[in-house]
């Protein structure tokens, strides 16, 4: 959008837009740029005599940044400039990125004023909406954000492998085990996949199994209750009779001395 004089945006320092001046609407919000000054501003060109003595550079970081330049790169350093190395170390960052399994961390300033201890929670949620934080969360929470793996799911509700054969590899065990009468009746296919080496749910299906477990092992858990009651009663009468006798044996003994 081409911002003018009779723009209803402003610059970041509040003054009316020029005539030079456009807007970009990111995700992240509306962007003001200005044309003027553009192609000064950057023409960057790396000189290769700086590029040779920030690569004798005895900081290691600094020296591993603009390595040693070959007769090739010397030719080709007239047309280098800080904007093409750092697009070649863009388009190197990313096929290193693909060729691996990524992770990303989400950064918030807690305040504007950097001051430590102090969070601005408007500030946090509009840099959350604005990055796509929370976008990202109602998507996987409408898809299948609960997940484990195979072995962790089996382990933790074997009550639902029923009975025997059980399948060798844990997969098909958790195929079978989701397929028990009493999972079965309350957790339909749709709300969970199978994936390589997990087991994805819907956000409701983890606290239902967790239900079905704890009903099915309540009556076993009851049993166990009862026997350790009664065999603890046990132990303590047998304690006391021994205790008892133990004080009957000291009082004959000391009566006969």
């Amino acid at each position: 959008e081409v911002c003018g004089l009779a723009s209803v945006w402003r610059r970041k320092d509040g003054k009316r837009t020029q005539n030079e001046d456009f807007l970009v609407h990111h995700f992240a919000g509306p962007i003001i740029y200005t044309v003027s000054d553009f192609i000064d501003k950057n023409r960057d060109a790396l000189y290769g005599h700086v590029h040779d003595v920030l690569s004798e550079s005895t900081n290691p970081l600094v020296a591993s940044l603009y390595p040693q330049r070959t007769e090739e790169d010397n030719v080709a350093s007239s047309k280098m400039t800080v904007g093409n190395r750092f697009l070649g170390q863009l388009q190197q960052l990313v096929g290193m990125l693909r060729a691996s399994e990524t992770r990303f961390v989400r950064c918030i300033k807690t305040n504007e004023t950097f001051s430590p201890s102090v969070v601005d929670k408007t500030s946090v949620l509009r840099q959350l909406v604005c990055s796509g934080v929370m976008a990202a969360l109602e998507v996987r929470r409408a898809g299948f954000p609960s997940r484990m793996l195979f072995t962790e799911f089996v382990r933790e509700f074997r009550c639902f492998s029923g009975k025997p054969p059980y399948p060798s590899n844990d997969k098909d065990l958790t195929a079978k085990m989701m397929k028990h009468p009493s999972v079965a009746g309350r957790v339909t296919e749709a709300q969970y996949r199978l994936g390589t080496t997990k087991l994805f749910m819907q956000a409701d299906v983890l606290y239902t199994l967790q239900s079905i477990k704890n009903k099915a092992i309540e009556p076993y858990v009851r049993r166990l209750q009862r026997w350790w009651i009664k065999n603890q009663g046990q132990i303590q009468q047998h304690k006391l009779k021994r205790g008892t006798y133990m004080i009957a044996r000291l009082t004959e003994k000391a009566k006969t001395e």
